[in-house]
């Protein structure tokens, strides 16, 4: 199983560069007016979001653990947010957003830290 994995994952479910990111960003930026956002985290199953009809060049991760832990203790034991914590996830450089030089983000819900790449949403009952 290990082989099987090793030769077929980078195939078919490659790390994602710093244009598929790009990509990424656009269609939060597009569709939902919400710019520097590269993907959304939710769950023990972390989802980038890809724009439509992108085919193979954008990813899903899965991480899995047992379920007595929160899905941000789950992140922070995964090679996805060891990653983002050391900066090897080639996310674009930090952009102007109005007048501020801002960084790339994932999305997350209250269950993640907020990280200088992990953001978190405000709730409806707080509007």
């Amino acid at each position: 199983m290990k082989a099987i994995c090793d030769t077929l994952l980078p195939i078919y479910l490659p790390q994602p560069t710093t244009k598929d990111w790009e990509i990424t960003e656009e269609a939060f930026r597009s569709v939902w007016n919400f710019p520097n956002a590269c993907g959304a985290i939710d769950g023990k199953r972390v989802k980038i979001r890809c724009p439509r009809f992108s085919g193979s060049t954008h990813s899903t991760f899965e991480i899995r653990q047992s379920g007595s832990h929160s899905d941000g203790g789950v992140y922070s034991i995964s090679k996805l947010g060891f990653a983002m914590e050391n900066g090897s996830i080639p996310l674009p450089r930090q952009n102007l957003v109005d007048t501020h030089k801002l960084p790339h983000v994932i999305l997350a819900d209250d269950a993640f830290s907020f990280k200088i790449n992990i953001i978190k949403l405000f709730h409806g009952k707080f509007l």
